[in-house]
């Protein structure tokens, strides 16, 4: 399968790769943390992760294991989950997603299967080895506390949205349905942050807005920083935890 030039897709991480991200593109087979490394499979061919709600996902696991490893090892640096925007400047080829094919996974099969894996689950790799960051158009991120941990209403209805984008993308992934049936699953759990499609802030692909983020009161404070990365990273536990999956 071919995404045509000006496609635009998305690509989920997390703020600790975002400057490298600024400074070198997506890198394919990029060096992910320990706790990813032991946990998932490793990519069958190189190439770029790009999905549509399934990026929220990569971003969910970007995020979480380096929050584990920071734990782990007693850093107290903060993190957040990132998706960006691609723009394609080319006509790029797509392999399936391996996680949605069936074994023995081979580079034909990958091929055979992009088309119907893309329209099914919206989820392929592109084969490249770097995507130049002057691609990517835009970023987005959750909702950032900048105050204190006790929030408004208001506040939490945005982090509210937020979570849910990031549950959404692990939905989607445990319980490898199709997007018709995705939407069911979504109706079905009957909440209102069911029609939102984006984090709470979404921003120009620029060093500018990334380095007004990075000198942001949240950011800026390293400490606090890490007190907000585990809030969030609590809350999206707690909701993952307590959420009855409707298994088929």
């Amino acid at each position: 399968m071919i995404l045509k030039k000006g496609t635009i897709v998305k690509h989920g991480t997390s703020y600790d790769r975002l400057e490298s991200i600024f400074q070198n593109g997506l890198i394919s087979n990029a060096t992910r943390n320990k706790f990813r490394e032991q946990e998932e499979i490793s990519p069958v061919v190189k190439g770029i992760y790009v999905a549509n709600n399934l990026s929220y996902f990569g971003a969910y696991l970007a995020f979480s294991s380096k929050m584990y490893e920071n734990q782990f090892n007693n850093i107290q640096q903060g993190t957040m989950p990132i998706v960006l925007h691609i723009q394609l400047q080319e006509d790029c080829e797509l392999l399936a997603d391996e996680d949605y094919v069936s074994e023995p996974i081979t580079l034909k099969k990958l091929k055979k299967q992009s088309k119907h894996i893309w329209l099914s689950y919206e989820t392929g790799v592109i084969q490249k080895n770097k995507i130049p960051s002057s691609w990517i158009i835009k970023f987005e991120y959750p909702f950032l506390i900048s105050k204190n941990i006790n929030i408004s209403n208001y506040q939490i209805s945005l982090l509210e949205n937020d979570l849910w984008l990031l549950i959404f993308g692990y939905l989607q992934h445990v319980t490898k349905i199709n997007i018709k049936e995705f939407q069911k699953l979504k109706k079905h759990i009957n909440i209102q942050q069911s029609s939102y499609n984006n984090f709470t802030n979404i921003k120009p692909f620029s060093y500018e807005e990334f380095y007004k983020l990075k000198k942001s009161d949240t950011i800026d404070n390293k400490e606090y920083f890490y007190k907000y990365a585990k809030f969030l990273f609590k809350q999206l536990t707690i909701k993952i935890y307590k959420l009855k999956l409707p298994f088929r």
